[in-house]
């Protein structure tokens, strides 16, 4: 795959458009082993961060897997034999990227705000959290595997969520039946836990036995307990994770000292672009515990998409609040 290194386009957004025109078009089978993070950055001449990116983007999509110590392919449970029609959706999506630079999630904003999609959502849900940009992974989670239109609303924000259900994590249980006890009929509280995706960084960035990882946030007792969800993670194996307070956001950044960082949702949101770049910061991301987000779909009778498919995606946050 060759990329432009002199277009505007991100090498990221180029790299994503390639291969899901490979996935699309069956050049790319379900299964297909991609190489290796290092051998493809070399190959693309771009650096490792790069590619990881890349490639978490996809596995978010549901396009690819990633597994520790076992390298990354198309999931072979993705749908084949596309037809003329998924093909030129894809082909869309790679003209978008390389014009506008334009991500998926970008393209299908433009298209709804233009038109309404044919095959609408069926249901809303307002989701809550105290970071603009948990509230839009979290989001995103469901719009991704239902036709529900998940609307992020950030608990910074005055006034209350629209009326309809509304859903947010146990971890804001009090805050939310304090604040509009009139609202307990329509929310939903489900658990979160850190995800897959952020132990398939860690297993590939860092070594067996190194330091401990920093687990940045601005408050102590928050830090202490995402630096305890990660390590009883899945995937955390031999990882070890201290909690740390920090000040600012990029502190332990510029430090230089250590090799791998990771930030809780809003200290991630309050990095600025070129840190978020920095090979050494990894958000810390969420992701709903799937079997108590599939029973609250089943209750809901919110309707599943298919494997692969595009999704809307919900409306741009509202910029991060600072402690």
């Amino acid at each position: 795959m060759q990329l432009d290194l002199e277009s505007p386009v991100p090498l990221y957004h180029q790299i994503v458009a390639g291969l899901r025109y490979r996935v699309a078009t069956g050049a790319l089978a379900p299964g297909a082993a991609l190489p290796p993070v290092r051998a493809a950055a070399k190959a693309w001449a771009v650096n490792m961060h790069t590619v990881r990116r890349a490639y978490r983007i996809l596995a978010d999509q549901g396009l690819l897997e990633c597994r520790p110590h076992r390298g990354t392919r198309v999931r072979p449970d993705l749908a084949t034999g596309l037809g003329p029609e998924q093909r030129f959706v894809h082909e869309v999506a790679q003209r978008a990227a390389e014009e506008f630079g334009w991500s998926v999630e970008e393209l299908a904003r433009a298209l709804r705000s233009a038109s309404s999609w044919d095959d609408p959502p069926t249901a809303t849900v307002s989701v809550v959290e105290c970071s603009t940009i948990q509230c839009a992974d979290l989001a995103a989670q469901i719009e991704a595997r239902w036709w529900v239109r998940a609307v992020p609303w950030c608990l910074a924000e005055v006034g209350r969520p629209p009326p309809g259900p509304v859903l947010s994590t146990f971890f804001h249980y009090n805050d939310i039946r304090g604040r509009w006890p009139e609202l307990a009929p329509a929310v939903a509280f489900l658990q979160v836990q850190p995800a897959a995706s952020v132990f398939a960084q860690l297993a590939a960035q860092v070594p067996a036995g190194a330091r401990p990882i920093p687990v940045c946030e601005f408050d102590e007792a928050q830090a202490r307990g995402i630096a305890a969800d990660l390590a009883a993670g899945e995937g955390a194996a031999a990882l070890r994770f201290e909690p740390r307070a920090v000040a600012s956001a990029n502190e332990l950044l510029a430090g230089g000292a250590h090799p791998v960082v990771l930030f809780a949702p809003r200290v991630w949101a309050a990095l600025t672009p070129a840190e978020r770049e920095d090979p050494r910061a990894l958000p810390a991301t969420y992701e709903f515990v799937p079997r108590e987000l599939d029973a609250l779909a089943e209750r809901r009778r919110w309707r599943r998409r298919a494997v692969g498919t595009l999704a809307p995606v919900s409306s741009p946050t509202l910029k991060e609040s600072q402690p």
